[in-house]
């Protein structure tokens, strides 16, 4: 009943799930821990290309973005990636 009624998801008391506190994600210079996301397969295809998948890489501290489409989400395509796009551009992440 608690899950389906409005009056106690908005004003009842917060449910915490899991052992303990999230661990924050600090970073105390910029492009030293970047978050990685993939997004697809993407559809329809473009005539001119075959790119299905998306990989979004994101730096923690200044928020930058770099996103390169891919044809698979295959490990060793998303590895080339960050190296030419993310290692040999800002340095090697440090975690």
């Amino acid at each position: 009943m608690c899950q389906i009624c409005d009056i106690c998801q908005c004003l009842g008391p917060l449910c915490r799930s899991g052992s303990g506190p999230l661990e924050p994600i600090m970073a105390f210079q910029p492009f030293m821990k970047w978050g990685l996301n993939s997004m697809g397969p993407i559809k329809p295809l473009t005539r001119y290309t075959n790119n299905q998948y998306i990989i979004i890489a994101m730096d923690n501290t200044t928020k930058w973005v770099e996103a390169k489409a891919l044809w698979d989400n295959m490990a060793q395509s998303i590895t080339k990636v960050l190296y030419e796009h993310i290692i040999t551009c800002f340095g090697c992440p440090m975690h």
